[in-house]
């Protein structure tokens, strides 16, 4: 379901359109000059009405759009660089945020998590996708490859969900 509406010339505000029966919600922008160099620039974009309903709920609930956190930096290894390289496919992880929920958990610089929850991590369902559909406050369990001694072990990891820094 999409809806779109036009919106008056010389405006930015955004136009909100919220279905009663739609599974979706649309978010339609019209720039205009003198607000862009070039005449009807329209922006648009769906949302999931659940990714609404929940950010709402926390936004009443605490007065912040609150996400969650893992605390990682990482580099996908998708299936073709971890078979020439006979390592799992997931998200090499590059740096641990001190205090993170991660380093709390035990994740190590060099690990690389090949699931969260049971879902296996690939190149089209990266981490931050999967923790972004996560709740602040959700226990999850990563799936862990670390290289001991030339030899690679798999375990598990619980980290309990931060709330994501401020940018």
């Amino acid at each position: 379901l999409s809806l779109t509406a036009k919106l008056p010339r010389f405006s930015t505000s955004p136009n909100l359109i919220y279905p009663r029966n739609g599974s979706s919600f649309t978010l339609s922008v019209q720039a205009t000059p003198p607000y862009s160099a070039i005449s009807g620039q329209n922006i648009g974009f769906a949302l999931p009405i659940n990714v609404i309903r929940d950010s709402l709920k926390n936004f009443n609930e605490t007065g912040q759009f609150n996400r969650p956190y893992l605390g990682v930096a990482y580099k996908m290894i998708g299936r073709d660089l971890a078979i020439l390289n006979n390592l799992p496919e997931g998200a090499y992880v590059q740096t641990v945020v001190e205090n993170s929920a991660a380093s709390r958990a035990g994740v190590k610089v060099g690990d690389i998590i090949t699931k969260i929850d049971g879902e296996k991590i690939q190149a089209r369902k990266e981490l931050s996708s999967i923790i972004s559909k996560k709740k602040v406050g959700d226990t999850i369990t990563l799936t862990i490859w670390r290289e001991d001694n030339g030899n690679g072990e798999t375990f598990d990891l619980k980290a309990l969900l931060d709330v994501a820094p401020s940018q």
